[in-house]
C-alpha cells in the first residue's frame, strides 16, 4: 500500500507540472526542485535516496516526452554526483540542479 500511495503521489505531482514547454525555464526549475525535495522528504534522505530521485526525475522527463538517451544525459549533467546518502542537500544545491536541468532543456531545444 505504501508503494502504491507513493506512485499515486508522484503521478499527481507530474500532473501538476506537465505539460511543460522546453523553453519554460521557471516551470522546469520549479518542477525539478519540487520533485527532488519530495523524494528526499519521502525517503528521509537515507542511503541511496538520490537513486530514487534520479528514477523519479527520469520518469518525469519520460512523461514530458523526452527520449531515453537524452534523459540520461540531462540527468547526469544536472545531478551527477551532487547528492550524498544520509544528507539533505542545501537548498542552493537543489536550486542549482533544477537550474542546470532547465537550462539544458532550453539549450537542447534551440
Amino acid at each position: 500500500m505504501e508503494w502504491r500511495d507513493w506512485l499515486d503521489d508522484v503521478a499527481e505531482r507530474f500532473d501538476r507540472f506537465l505539460p511543460l514547454a522546453a523553453d519554460d525555464l521557471n516551470g522546469w526549475e520549479h518542477a525539478v526542485a519540487h520533485l527532488v525535495t519530495a523524494v528526499g522528504d519521502r525517503t528521509q534522505y537515507e542511503s541511496g535516496w538520490y537513486g530514487c530521485c534520479m528514477t523519479v526525475l527520469g520518469w518525469f522527463l519520460d512523461a514530458a516526452g523526452i527520449e531515453s538517451t537524452r534523459r540520461e544525459k540531462l540527468l547526469e549533467h544536472a545531478v551527477g554526483g551532487r547528492f550524498d546518502s544520509w544528507v539533505e542537500p542545501p537548498r542552493a544545491v537543489v536550486k542549482s540542479v533544477a537550474e542546470d536541468l532547465a537550462r539544458r532543456m532550453a539549450v537542447d531545444q534551440a
